[in-house]
């Protein structure tokens, strides 16, 4: 029986393809890239994100504000 539980990691990763490369795949936003795109780049971005973001309001929602996080 397959569980229907996916880990953390697994999330991170069927989101990256599903939702990130979807977008990041699109000519309009290709054009606009440095770099291929890559799981690795995105793990090191969302870490960065994860670990710095908070809730500021409802109104604004989870977010980076800059020093805030010190």
């Amino acid at each position: 029986m397959m569980s229907l539980i996916l880990s953390f990691q697994d999330a991170i990763e069927l989101y990256y393809r599903e939702c990130v490369l979807t977008i990041l795949q699109r000519p309009d936003v290709r054009r606009l890239l440095k770099e291929e795109p890559n799981l690795a780049g995105f793990h090191h971005a969302f870490s960065l994100v994860l670990s710095r973001a908070f809730l500021l309001d409802i109104f604004h929602g989870l977010a980076m504000t800059p020093v805030a996080d010190a």
